[in-house]
Formats: C-alpha cells, structure tokens, sequence
C-alpha cells in the first residue's frame, strides 16, 4: 500500500534528516500559519537553524517503513497530541497535571520496551 509520508531534507545536499512521517496535524496551530504545508518547502523564515531544510512529500509503500520507525512515528504524533496539557495556563489539578505527565513519560518509554517494536504495550491516556 502506497501512501504520501513527508521527509524532512537538507535541501542542498538533498540528505534525508528526518522521515518519512506524517505531519503533525497542529501544526498550523502552533506556527499560527494558514496553509502550512505550503511554507514547508524551505524553512528559512523559521530563523537560521532551519535555514537550507524543507519538508518534502513523499510516496513510500507502507510495507517498506521499518516496524521501529513506524513506531517512533506514531509516539511523535500521540506526544504533539498532548502538547496542550503541558501548558502553564491549562486549567486542571495537580494530579491531572501528573497523570499527562506520566502518560507522556511512557510514551517515550515504549522505544525500550523488551519486545519492540514488534509487540509493544501502549500506554493509556488520561480521562
């Protein structure tokens, strides 16, 4: 199954530094940017670090991506999905705060657990 991933590429050298993934998908709410995808080519508007790197899409059949990059993949997209709990002004108790904590902690674990990537016990996201 064939399906379009991007890749993040040094632009020069066309070496791939990232990827392929799927982008995050709040992404546009943290650049407060309209149409992201199309700013992604070239990153040099994000300040001189990104300078010479731009997102690419890609088409990659599924079946080629390694299980552990898959899965790396998906651990990336489940934490940018908890990024709003770890704001300062989000409004719930300290052991609410605790629990998005500990839950993102496992989410980082899962990469060494015994039996990755092959069998992987995910973890559980707060209420």
């Amino acid at each position: 199954m064939q399906k379009k991933l991007w890749q993040l590429i040094n632009l020069q050298t066309k070496a791939v530094l990232r990827g392929p993934e799927k982008l995050p998908d709040n992404w546009a709410g943290i650049f407060g940017l309209a149409g992201i995808k199309e700013k992604l080519a070239e990153l040099s508007w994000m300040g001189p670090t990104y300078s010479g790197l731009g997102w690419v899409e890609v088409v990659v059949d599924v079946e080629e991506i390694p299980p552990d990059v898959l899965i790396k993949n998906r651990v990336r997209e489940l934490l940018a999905a908890t990024d709003w709990a770890m704001l300062p002004d989000v409004p719930m108790t300290v052991g609410q705060k605790q629990d998005w904590i500990a839950y993102r902690r496992a989410l980082r674990g899962v990469k060494h657990q015994l039996k990755f990537p092959h069998n992987v016990q995910w973890p559980v996201a707060p209420e």
